[in-house]
Order: structure tokens, then C-alpha cells, then sequence
């Protein structure tokens, strides 16, 4: 990226998760919907990014490995929010009457519905963004192996060697 991309990238980030920046949908919140939104796009590094960064709130491994593999997490506050960034991928922000229904019956309004719909498109957005990078040869660096999809597999021998 150019500096300036990256200024803007960055700072488009840190404006959306500053603590008033939504109505509706905190920080955390946020995190989860990029999660769900990552792991359904195969973006490692976003998925890593932002998995890491649940754990790091001390969200339960469990339940970040679980949206990290594209699942659903027991936790019913973040289980709500996976479901509607999977409804919201489904058909590109449309969402069925039957789907509508069901997310109301888990409390969503129509306007936390927009925020929701605005949040997965930026992630989806970064992701085409950062898987294009990976297939120009963008090394994933050390600190998100350790959080994303591939930490027991591909990147289990480098882990282990680092934390000796």
C-alpha cells in the first residue's frame, strides 16, 4: 500500500471504533461482525487481525477459534451478531423477509441492521483488499499466525519455535 492508503486505511479503522461511532454497535461489536465477515471471505489476514483482537479482550478462545472456522459461538450476544453478518453476506446486504423476521426475534431493530450491513461491507471491502496483497507475496507477519486459521497447522512449527 502507499503511505497515504495506509494513513487513510488506518485511519478509517480508528474512526470506527472509537466508542461513539455508531449508534448501535460498540467496538467490540464490530470485531465480531469482522470476524464472522473475515472467516466467511478467507481473509487470513483480517481473520487473524481481528480474532486476535477478540482474544485480546478476553473473549474465550473457544468461542474466537469457532468464528475464526466460519461457525457460530454459543455466546448469545456474539452469536446474534455472526448471524446477521452471515444473513447480510448471503445476498450482498439484502436480507430476506424470513431472515428479518428471524433477527427480530434476536432483538435487532431495522437501524441496527444498517450498522451491521455497514460494518460487514467494510470488512468485505479490506478483505478483497488484503487477500489481493497475500497473492502479491505479502508476508503474514509473526504476531497474527498465532490467532488466525492456519495457528495448529501451517504456522504450528514456526509458533512453537518462537515462543522458545
Amino acid at each position: 500500500m502507499t503511505p497515504k492508503m495506509l494513513k487513510t486505511v488506518m485511519t478509517n479503522y480508528l474512526n470506527l471504533v472509537s466508542p461513539d461511532a455508531l449508534e448501535f454497535l460498540t467496538p467490540l461489536d464490530l470485531e465480531v461482525i469482522w470476524t464472522a465477515t473475515s472467516a466467511a471471505n478467507n481473509c487470513e489476514i483480517c481473520l487473524s487481525f481481528h480474532a486476535g483482537a477478540l482474544l485480546g479482550a478476553e473473549k474465550p478462545a473457544d468461542e474466537v477459534a469457532t468464528m475464526a472456522a466460519g461457525g457460530v459461538p454459543k455466546d448469545p450476544k456474539m452469536a446474534r451478531l455472526v448471524m446477521a453478518a452471515k444473513y447480510v453476506l448471503a445476498h450482498k446486504g439484502i436480507l430476506l423477509e424470513r431472515e428479518k423476521l428471524h433477527l427480530s426475534s434476536m432483538g435487532f431493530s431495522a437501524e441496527e441492521l444498517v450498522e451491521v450491513t455497514f460494518a460487514v461491507g467494510q470488512m468485505a471491502g479490506l478483505n478483497l483488499l488484503y487477500v489481493h496483497l497475500i497473492s502479491e507475496g505479502v508476508a503474514i507477519e509473526t504476531f497474527l499466525k498465532g490467532a488466525g486459521p492456519f495457528k495448529d497447522t501451517v504456522y504450528a512449527d514456526e509458533l512453537k519455535k518462537a515462543e522458545l
